[in-house]
């Protein structure tokens, strides 16, 4: 039965990233027990039309809040100018004295506050103390934002894992077969993943690279080292070719210098592979350092070769991790019990 009616805030769902990744599945996963509306914000491709999205945004919201007296307005934020956008709806729903969930996606939302001014910094801290809850990604966000939020109001809710598999499916592939989805920066530690692989002395690996970002810049570093046989870099695909990606696969790398939960992370677990990742953000929440993968500190290029020399070394160890991977993923972070939790939240506020 449904008994919610939960008006959904975020970047459209055309848009590539965690927040917009979530949303899908709570739209695609959570109908049957919650009357959803979602709410798009954001294009993300050209300004005029983020502009548009954003007036309308304004008006679906004012019309909602007017018009739905019992609904619950979930809102899905980043950091910067996702953080503006979303306090003026939120503003809005506060006139209309609404129900109001504010869920903090950004891994750096800590560093966002903590650079503010003082009056910047004001502002971001009343307006998370006005909602009814903060939905963070991780216990060790909690421990942050406890700083600044009363810890009633705080809910540590997971992101899902969109597709969980029933049970570990193992790979033979010949060579070991590394995976990196993310944008292709800096930040998520894409170049420290070249420089890993250029110390390795082996070509019995690939790397796939599924991203956006410095594409052209990443492509050309990868061709002047002579490692274009090795490493290859492919746009962002579908949920559906993702999700063949992961299962041919062998290993995820995500040397990233800040993250919430990313959804990669969720995503290769559901499916049996083993991770390589850094302590930021909730990671260590979801890889278990020597049960499911291996925890590293960002920019520690030469710990980065190292874990993978231990894969390529003892190619049997991406099928013991990997259940392991698969079992933390349904324990922790299938939909049926991130829908629990946040039904529960839901009924909270009701």
């Amino acid at each position: 039965m449904k008994r919610y009616r939960i008006i959904l805030v975020g970047p459209s769902l055309k848009t590539q990233g965690g927040i917009s990744s979530v949303i899908r599945t709570y739209l695609a996963s959570f109908q049957k027990d919650v009357k959803i509306t979602f709410i798009p914000t954001y294009f993300g491709r050209n300004r005029a039309i983020d502009i548009l999205f954003f007036v309308i945004a304004i008006f679906r919201i004012t019309l909602n809040c007017i018009t739905r007296p019992g609904a619950i307005f979930h809102i899905n934020s980043s950091y910067y100018g996702s953080f503006l956008r979303k306090s003026i709806l939120a503003n809005i729903c506060f006139v209309f004295r609404k129900k109001v969930l504010f869920h903090i996606h950004a891994g750096e939302f800590n560093l966002f506050i903590d650079a503010a001014s003082d009056r910047k910094k004001r502002s971001i801290i009343k307006l998370l103390n006005r909602v009814n809850k903060v939905i963070i990604l991780s216990e060790s966000f909690k421990s942050y934002f406890s700083r600044y939020v009363k810890s009633e109001k705080l809910e540590v809710i997971y992101n899902p894992c969109p597709f969980v598999a029933e049970q570990y499916t193992k790979r033979s592939n010949n060579k070991l077969k590394l995976l990196f989805v993310g944008r292709i920066w800096h930040d998520k530690g894409a170049y420290d993943l070249l420089e890993a692989i250029k110390l390795i002395d082996s070509k019995d690996l690939t790397v796939q690279l599924f991203g956006d970002g410095e594409v052209k810049k990443f492509t050309d570093l990868v061709k002047a080292e002579g490692l274009d046989d090795i490493i290859k870099v492919n746009p962002w695909v579908s949920q559906k070719e993702l999700l063949k990606l992961y299962d041919s696969s062998d290993l995820l790398v995500l040397p990233s210098y800040a993250e919430g939960l990313p959804m990669s992370v969720l995503e290769a677990m559901g499916r049996g592979l083993p991770v390589i990742a850094t302590v930021v953000g909730g990671i260590p929440e979801a890889v278990s350092d020597g049960q499911n993968g291996y925890l590293i500190k960002p920019g520690d290029t030469l710990d980065l070769k190292t874990k993978i020399e231990i894969f390529l070394n003892n190619p049997e160890l991406c099928t013991q991790m990997g259940k392991k991977s698969l079992e933390i993923a349904k324990e922790k972070f299938s939909i049926p019990v991130i829908k629990k939790k946040l039904l529960l939240t839901y009924e909270e506020l009701l």
